[in-house]
């Protein structure tokens, strides 16, 4: 310790692999100043500016139709556990606040929730070196959770999609219309339209990376795929007068993510369909609902199912089983008044 050209006693330290210098007019201050410093660099970090780190680094790989669950679940865990520094977390808070989940949310969301807390735990461990067990490994989701279902729009909904303008945004009545995943619509442009043969040819989708979105290709080799062009859209797609380059929903230039937000948002202002949570105004439906109609709306037209998975794009014929299970089950009802008609 030694006394610099003003006067001030100096000293400098490394902690966590950082040289620091400190200085003071005295030794006592100058040893208070260090340890206050020691103490505070060797805290673990609060939650919150783990959180919001992992975020940045994670956000752009969730596929947009899962972005909006998964912000949600982002902020409401955010909202329990900001404040607090990751090492005070322990097992028996996180089993309270699942427990909490679940008489709210289905199994599928509570199950998000532990992923999306597990993850921002595992990086202040590995990234910060917080010496902690991570105490989402000792917690199991709670029994008896009910199990979610895609729920299908209302005949109110429906309507209110059938009835969008020509100029306003038209993400929500080309799904509609198509059953195409999010990407594969923001995608879509004129020249993919074959107004001879009555088809759209699905052959790109739009990525994001942070906020900018990219063009890319589709996610399997049945992602590539002929889908039926029917009159409405036709129709509407004629009205809307673009060129062959343009994209279908944004014009010359794909939709940047938070716009893409804003938009939505706006559109199902404009058509009552929101929800207000935690005093925020949110969409009461997303894009997958959506495309969950259309597949209904196929079913009701007695389309056959190996049809469906290829206009939908799946991979296996048990992805589309699984996924839309109400609609078989609803077509045995219908089979079995059929049998008790017959033998009546």
């Amino acid at each position: 310790m030694k006394k610099n050209k003003q006067g001030l006693y100096q000293k400098q330290v490394t902690i966590n692999g950082k040289r620091k210098v400190f200085s003071s007019k005295s030794k006592q201050q100058l040893m208070l100043k260090i340890a206050q410093y020691t103490e505070e660099t060797t805290k673990a970090p609060l939650f919150h500016v783990v959180a919001e780190e992992w975020k940045e680094e994670h956000w752009h790989k969730i596929e947009m139709g899962s972005w909006r669950a998964y912000s949600s679940d982002y902020d409401r865990i955010v909202e329990q556990f900001g404040q607090r520094r990751v090492d005070e977390i322990t097992p028996a808070d996180v089993q309270a606040f699942l427990q909490k989940l679940g008489k709210i949310y289905s199994l599928s969301s509570v199950s998000n929730h532990k992923t999306v807390l597990n993850q921002i735990l595992n990086k202040a461990i590995f990234d910060y070196g917080v010496h902690i067990t991570n105490p989402c490994f000792m917690v199991k989701l709670p029994k008896h959770l009910k199990k979610g279902t895609r729920n299908i729009l209302t005949e109110e909904q429906c309507q209110e999609i059938v009835n969008t303008r020509p100029d306003e945004f038209q993400l929500a009545y080309l799904i509609y219309y198509t059953g195409l995943r999010c990407g594969e619509a923001l995608a879509l442009q004129m020249k993919d339209i074959d107004f001879k043969k009555n088809v759209i040819n699905v052959t790109k989708a739009l990525h994001y990376n942070g906020n900018t979105g990219k063009i890319g290709s589709l996610k399997t080799a049945s992602s590539y795929r002929q889908i039926p062009l029917v009159n409405d859209l036709r129709a509407r797609l004629l009205e809307l007068s673009l060129s062959k380059e343009d994209y279908i929903v944004s014009g010359k230039v794909p939709l940047t993510q938070s716009v893409l937000a804003r938009r939505w948002l706006h559109y199902c202002e404009d058509h009552g369909m929101t929800i207000t949570e935690n005093g925020k105004t949110k969409p009461a439906i997303d894009r997958h609902q959506i495309r969950h109609q259309y597949t209904t709306n196929l079913y009701n037209a007695n389309v056959d199912l190996k049809s469906i998975q290829k206009i939908l794009g799946h991979s296996d014929i048990q992805i589309t089983l699984q996924t839309y299970t109400h609609l078989t089950e609803a077509q045995f009802q219908k089979s079995l008044m059929q049998i008790n008609e017959y033998f009546a």
